[in-house]
């Protein structure tokens, strides 16, 4: 098993968990909620095969030689399924799921659950900051609907997280970086200027 260093983004991230540990802070959770009702087995197994075109999502983290580094688990992945009476209901669900943090001990950085309500299919998604961001949902959304209705095409290039570790590493290293430091460390060491910011009062 290959093991790769973070990038600077994640260590970003890693620093703002370990500040706030135990708490849900780099947690991102939200829900693809289709117009009709799915069919169920299908949707659940297009769930699995997003998680298997997609490397980030399979990422997952653990500590050696006292430093926090990743690698992709190939383990197969297969996400739960849910029947809530109401919208509303599954809403308070993905709350909860939302307000829970992933530990970085080689446990899986996502909570996926596909969902069926008031007539609708859905699919729930929580992710670790680390794999993903609010961006990524929208590119999932679309991909597992694509899969779903067979009109993906498993020739498309999904590109390696793991890969462009490596570029980030070897861009952190190099002249250019250091160049790049000096410059927005000299343009930012006398701070920004003020924006006047106009406040609107409504009259009564």
């Amino acid at each position: 098993m290959e093991h790769y260093g973070l990038t600077q983004a994640q260590k970003n991230i890693y620093e703002l968990q370990s500040f706030y540990a135990g708490t849900s802070v780099s947690v991102i959770c939200g829900a693809v909620i289709f117009k009709d009702l799915l069919e169920r087995d299908r949707l659940i197994n297009a769930a699995a095969e997003l998680v298997n075109r997609h490397e980030a999502l399979r990422l997952r983290f653990c500590t050696v030689d006292g430093q926090i580094v990743q690698y992709d688990c190939n383990e197969a992945f297969q996400p739960d399924f849910k029947e809530f009476e109401l919208l509303d209901e599954m809403r308070d669900h993905c709350r909860t799921q939302a307000r829970l943090p992933f530990e970085l001990n080689g446990s899986s950085m996502i909570r996926m659950t596909v969902f069926e309500a008031e007539g609708r299919s859905g699919i729930i998604l929580c992710t670790s900051h680390l794999v993903s961001d609010a961006f990524t949902y929208s590119i999932l959304a679309r991909d597992v609907y694509e899969i779903y209705t067979g009109i993906f095409s498993k020739e498309k290039n999904f590109g390696k997280y793991t890969e462009y570790t490596l570029t980030d590493k070897a861009y952190a290293e190099s002249e250019k970086y250091s160049s790049d430091s000096e410059y927005w460390g000299e343009k930012y060491s006398k701070g920004s200027e003020e924006t006047p910011v106009r406040i609107c009062r409504r009259s009564r």
